[in-house]
């Protein structure tokens, strides 16, 4: 049986539409990101991908307007995409940083001035995707530099909640 990173390949050299969006807009990277599918990724990347499109959300409980690709990997939360992505030119925010424990990129976000208490559209601040991911060291950064412990997201959760939810 072949791989899918084979088939992504052939299809593409087919002459496939490599940034063709689905019903909820997504991309094929996007599909990727989703699926952790790292060798398709990889391709899709390589063969020209737009890194820098918005990741759909059509269709969702929440609808995702305020997503990149790196969020999309941030949330998984799939470092080896989020490391493709990053290589490819796309830049974290403090959500991303903290979702994939990238303790160097948030202190870099935060000594920039970034607003620890930003929500996306969710609701949802740095420090409940850190709590989500099991990040500990951003949590800890995040919680030192004052970030609000009880912030609510738009499901009135907190941090603590988030990570109770995901928790294995």
């Amino acid at each position: 049986r072949q791989n899918r990173a084979d088939i992504a390949k052939l299809l593409l050299q087919a002459g496939a539409d490599i940034n063709r969006k689905d019903m909820t807009d997504r991309t094929p990277l996007g599909v990727a990101t989703d699926s952790n599918s790292v060798q398709v990724a990889r391709i899709l990347i390589e063969n020209g991908a737009d890194v820098h499109v918005p990741y759909g959300g059509k269709g969702r409980r929440v609808t995702v307007t305020d997503w990149g690709l790196i969020h999309a990997a941030a949330w998984g939360p799939y470092p080896e995409i989020a490391e493709l992505l990053l290589r490819a030119g796309v830049q974290h925010d403090l959500h991303s940083a903290a979702g994939l424990g990238d303790v160097a990129s948030l202190t870099k976000l935060l000594e920039q001035g970034a607003d620890l208490e930003t929500k996306r559209v969710d609701g949802r601040t740095a420090l409940h995707w850190a709590a989500m991911n099991g990040q500990e060291p951003a949590v800890r950064l995040l919680v030192d530099r004052g970030a609000a412990i009880d912030a609510e997201d738009i499901a009135d959760r907190t941090p603590l909640q988030q990570a109770a939810a995901k928790a294995s």
